[in-house]
């Protein structure tokens, strides 16, 4: 599991990515409650980068709003 930290000032804060059937699924809490989630192929760049080096700075425009 790695922490992924988004930028403070669109508030996704900090949240966690596990390997999920093949794909990294990062999950954070957005500002003012909700959470969001976002998932890419284990072969990405996002998903090369969170695995081995345990952090990663994602943009918000990469998570998708989970009800």
């Amino acid at each position: 599991m790695a922490t992924v930290t988004g930028p403070a000032e669109v508030g996704v804060g900090v949240g966690v990515a596990v390997v999920v059937a093949g794909a990294v699924v990062v999950v954070c809490a957005a500002r003012g409650g909700g959470v969001f989630v976002h998932a890419e192929p284990a072969t990405s760049t996002v998903a090369a980068t969170a695995i081995p080096t345990g952090v990663d700075h994602l943009k918000v425009r990469m998570f998708r709003p989970v009800v």
